[in-house]
């Protein structure tokens, strides 16, 4: 009888460190993602509960030495990021001072914000999702598409 009751402590126990574990895996580490997370251009479809519109010019670029930029739909910016073992870390971000029309500056106004409170980053498909510490979404990208120009 006191094996069987060690054994399933022992086995409660491995599972409670699998659970934590597994909890605690930092999803893009393991992205199998058919486009890398670096390198890549990634324009929000959305932002928060909001929709972002297909002819935007906001976008994001993660660089492979801890460096981001890209545009905010009127502002370029920039800034650093690491990867930690519970998610993401987003640095400051520094930006241009152009003013644009007031729908423009909301729509940058809450990217930087979901910029600044994202904690985890996960690769979905094609997809790049960060998202804050409760796991709500914050900002939903999909990898641009390069258009190259045809040589005559």
């Amino acid at each position: 009888m006191n094996r069987i009751i060690g054994f399933t402590f022992f086995l409660l126990l491995l599972a409670a460190v699998a659970f934590i574990t597994l909890k605690d895996m930092k999803p893009i580490a393991n992205s199998k993602a058919d486009t890398p997370i670096t390198g890549t251009d990634w324009r929000p479809v959305s932002i928060g509960d909001q929709l972002v519109a297909d002819d935007t010019r906001l976008h994001l670029r993660f660089e492979s030495d801890g460096k981001l930029n890209g545009n905010g739909g009127c502002n370029s910016f920039f800034g650093s990021y690491t990867l930690g073992e519970s998610g993401i870390d987003i640095g400051s971000i520094g930006a241009t001072r152009m003013a644009c029309p007031q729908p423009q500056m909301d729509l940058e106004a809450e990217f930087f914000l979901a910029l600044e409170k994202a904690e985890k980053i996960e690769s979905r498909a094609n997809r790049l999702v960060l998202s804050d510490g409760a796991g709500v979404e914050l900002a939903v990208f999909a990898a641009a598409v390069a258009v190259q120009a045809e040589l005559p």
